[in-house]
């Protein structure tokens, strides 16, 4: 890492955690898209390096409503890196990393 002279900062890079926590907004998740609702993501939407949204057999939801409550835990849409940490029984690579693409999933906010 020493020889990394970079900062994500410098490169006009920000790290976050997923911002919407499920069990909290619980009245404004939907198990399928909606008018007035957005994606959600979450790793079940990952495969082969890009997010498949949405996923109707999932285990998880597909979409949260986009209000005034929502919305702060809601972000703009764009290219984002997404990654997963799994641990070593559930997968190979203990580090699973998405793109997702806007071009594939058209809105404008999103859940993460």
């Amino acid at each position: 890492m020493d020889a990394l002279y970079s900062t994500l900062a410098s490169l006009g890079v920000s790290v976050s955690t997923g911002r919407v926590v499920d069990f909290r907004l619980k009245d404004a998740i939907r198990w399928k898209p909606e008018k007035g609702t957005v994606p959600l993501v979450y790793p079940c939407h990952f495969n082969g390096g890009i997010v498949h949204w949405p996923m109707p057999q999932a285990r998880k939801p597909n979409a949260i409503l986009n209000n005034d409550e929502t919305r702060p835990w809601l972000v703009r849409s764009g290219i984002y890196l997404l990654t997963k940490r799994f641990t070593s029984k559930e997968e190979r690579r203990r580090l699973v990393a998405c793109i997702f693409d806007p071009e594939t999933v058209e809105a404008d906010w999103l859940g993460f």
